[in-house]
């Protein structure tokens, strides 16, 4: 297959991380059977400030060089020779190494699309490609399995102070079981069973104090977490994806931009909604009413879907449509 790929040359700019004050660049892996493809996706991608650190043909040797080399984002190709396609051979990587994978392919199957649909994949490059293409669509896969790994890392965070503090609770119910077992054995010697009573209750009041701190600061966690982490889409992924919406899209791919806005938009909208008022009155009937709207369905078509009248279709695009802007 013969693939015509054009540079811009406004588009050279390097492509860096940011990790701990220092930055570096991005590195990655090539995977095609088709040298023609490579030579020129190395030199597109080194122009562009990365650093391809790996270059394999077929799915058995980009399963091997991808655990040697530990790269930072692969292009792979779905058709390779030698038995494992790239959605096998990406399916075998992630199990040992995980790393976001954007596929390019010349052929378009519904079978293909499911397949690659079930390995998550982080983007998708159709052949021919643009080099305009190249570095928003790397650029927010990049960014996205960061912002994953920093929210299994807060996750991990959060779980480890829970254990934390249950544990702390559990030794001092323990020990407050202790204690109150000890007052009612001196009790029954002093027959003052009042006394013991009234310090086991405020005991007691003492711990479901504990308790309820500790429910608040789990509380105001998970919000900080949850501000992150729509500060980190309106930052680092909308402003790449309102490039993308302007840039001269192909159809298919201008669907696929408006797919993922539209995701981006629904994870983050419940976060929204508890952290700003102008959504408080956004139902998760509205969210579905807004979703079914935005894939192209008629009124009616949304209405027989949710089961409501039609009145409450047009009142759920005014309300929303504020929101959301569009």
């Amino acid at each position: 297959m013969h693939v015509t790929v054009t540079v811009d040359a406004h588009s050279g700019c390097c492509s860096r991380f940011f990790r701990k004050g220092l930055a570096f660049m991005a590195r990655l892996m090539i995977v095609d059977d088709e040298a023609i493809i490579i030579t020129q996706l190395e030199e597109i991608l080194i122009s562009m400030g990365y650093d391809v650190v790996g270059i394999a043909t077929t799915g058995a040797e980009a399963v091997s060089k991808a655990i040697e080399s530990k790269p930072d984002l692969i292009l792979m190709d779905i058709k390779l020779p030698g038995g494992m396609d790239g959605i096998e051979a990406g399916t075998l990587i992630q199990k040992t190494y995980p790393v976001p994978v954007v596929f390019m392919t010349g052929y378009s199957s519904d079978e293909l699309t499911e397949r690659a649909k079930a390995l998550n994949p982080y983007g998708y490059l159709p052949k021919p490609f643009h080099a305009d293409y190249f570095k928003p669509i790397i650029e927010i896969a990049l960014h996205k399995h960061r912002l994953e790994q920093e929210l299994a890392h807060l996750n991990q965070h959060l779980e480890h102070l829970v254990e934390e503090r249950t544990a702390e609770l559990r030794r001092a119910n323990a020990a407050l079981r202790q204690e109150i077992e000890e007052k009612e054995r001196l009790n029954q010697k002093l027959a003052d069973k009042e006394i013991g009573l009234k310090k086991a209750a405020e005991n007691l009041e003492e711990s479901n104090r504990a308790l309820r701190r500790l429910a608040e600061k789990r509380k105001q966690d998970l919000i900080d977490v949850e501000t992150d982490v729509v500060a980190n889409v309106r930052e680092f992924i909308l402003p790449y994806i309102e490039k993308l919406k302007a840039s001269d899209l192909h159809p298919t791919q201008a669907v696929y931009v408006d797919i993922i806005e539209t995701n981006l938009k629904e994870v983050t909208a419940p976060f929204i909604s508890r952290r700003n008022p102008r959504f408080g009155g956004i139902s998760q009937q509205d969210l579905q009413i807004y979703q079914l709207l935005r894939q192209g369905k008629s009124d009616q078509e949304v209405s027989e879907i949710v089961n409501c009248p039609l009145s409450r279709i047009s009142r759920c695009r005014e309300k929303i449509k504020p929101v959301f802007g569009n």
